[in-house]
């Protein structure tokens, strides 16, 4: 009984602060504090207490120095004409009558280099909506386009904050990670290029884009070297350094071409690593490009901490348990993998965040699972996409908001489900082949 209040109180926390506006921070910081209590009324001394919150936290660490360097790259790849090359050209290449899937697969190189669904929305996923609503494009089906896009690389970046936090997580690899999950989305991702070939070919114009685009090389000097800072990412990472090491030289490269291309001066650029770029003046491509930067990331890194400092409380407790002997059960009916997408599903309505779900699923369901680099996988294939499909959650519902596209647009995200879904079927086939060979 107790145990279901505390999990009861924990969720009114978080639906309270959804319904007011207010961060998820207050929310975790209200669980912690029911999950504290839990653990005084089984007896656990608050020495123990303490020790298995700073074993969660300590789980953080290293992505925690990946989030600062997040925050630097996207402020410094912003002013240093990185992310305004890519787009430009990007936008300067594509073929009206192939827009949409022009912006998929942009999205994707983005998020890609940039490691950030968020990022990618606001910057590449504006610019993309403008222009389809500029050349009468459907804002439904491109607002689509960019959430598969987005989560793209949000799902499979060595920069990917999801990414290594599912490594952390399940203390794996974050290079053979990402080896498993380009092989498992094969698939998925040429079936979601097929779609967004077919339903949006033909469509719109090249009017009304030029007077956007001309801003970028009036805003920015973009010669080609300026997209030096994203090749060393892409370079480096295929050569598996270490993606602390990697992201910090591609920052090093973008704060000198601040200095010598860009000519910022050098406190401007400090100020950016913090604050984020947000250049002076009047032109529209202003609010668009603008972000990034240290502060930025502080938020989710709050919520990131806290969340992994459950991890401890929630094995000593065992509060999860009766919720695990039923994820079990359901493992045994449908399979383990369509279980573990059952518990995203779950977690990430009740949690409203990706972070969370990722920690809470990980928790349910890393009992069924022998090797931890199949949970790794798994948890990639599930709750990473899948949290972008519910509409209250941050996940999906930020990007949707910040680029102007209506919820109609998940409905248009084909890789978000059809990759969990291909992943369904493959267990399915495989356990019929067992049963099969087994008669």
């Amino acid at each position: 009984m107790i145990e279901t209040l505390v999990l009861a109180g924990f969720l009114g926390c978080l639906i309270l602060c959804l319904a007011a506006g207010f961060s998820l921070v207050y929310a975790l910081l209200g669980g912690l504090i029911l999950f504290c209590g839990y653990a005084l009324y089984r007896n656990i001394s608050v020495k123990d207490i303490i020790r298995l919150l700073c074993i969660g936290v300590k789980k953080s660490g290293n992505i925690l120095i990946i989030f600062a360097l997040i925050g630097f790259l996207t402020a410094l790849w912003r002013a240093c004409g990185t992310i305004p090359f890519i787009v430009y050209y990007g936008m300067k290449i594509m073929n009206p009558a192939f827009f949409v899937i022009s912006v998929f697969l942009l999205c994707c190189l983005v998020s890609f280099l940039m490691g950030t669904s968020f990022g990618t929305a606001s910057t590449v996923g504006v610019i993309c909506m403008i222009l389809a609503k500029l050349n009468g494009i459907s804002p439904a089906l491109t607002g689509g386009a960019v959430l598969s896009g987005i989560f793209f690389g949000d799902r499979c970046s060595p920069m990917s904050s999801s990414a290594s936090l599912v490594a952390s997580f399940t203390e794996t690899n974050l290079y053979d990670n990402i080896r498993r999950m380009f092989i498992s989305c094969i698939l998925p991702f040429f079936l979601t290029c097929l779609l967004y070939l077919v339903l949006g070919k033909g469509g719109g114009s090249a009017s009304g884009t030029e007077a956007l685009m001309a801003e970028f090389p009036r805003m920015f000097a973009l010669p080609w070297y300026t997209a030096v800072p994203a090749i060393v990412i892409l370079v480096f990472c295929m050569m598996k350094w270490d993606v602390k090491a990697v992201m910090a030289l591609s920052a090093g490269l973008s704060f000198l071409l601040c200095l010598f291309t860009q000519q910022m001066e050098l406190p401007a650029v400090l100020a950016t690593m913090v604050s984020g770029f947000h250049p002076e003046g009047d032109s529209e491509l202003i609010p668009l490009i603008s972000g990034g930067g240290f502060l930025s990331m502080v938020e989710v890194s709050l919520i990131v901490m806290i969340s992994s400092s459950y991890l401890g409380l929630l094995d000593e407790t065992g509060l999860l348990t009766s919720i695990q002997s039923l994820i079990r059960k359901l493992s045994g009916k449908l399979g383990r993998f369509p279980a573990v997408c059952v518990a995203s599903i779950v977690t990430s309505m009740f949690s409203c965040n990706q972070t969370l779900a990722s920690m809470l699923t990980c928790e349910l369901c890393k009992g069924e699972y022998e090797s931890p680099e199949d949970l790794a996988l798994d948890l990639e294939d599930s709750v990473i996409v899948l949290a972008a499909l519910i509409p209250w959650s941050i996940a999906g519902s930020v990007p949707l908001a910040a680029i102007g596209a209506s919820a109609v647009s998940f409905f248009f995200a084909f890789y978000l489900y059809l990759l969990p879904l291909y992943r369904c079927v493959q267990e399915w086939v495989k356990n019929h082949r067992k049963r099969a060979s087994a008669v």
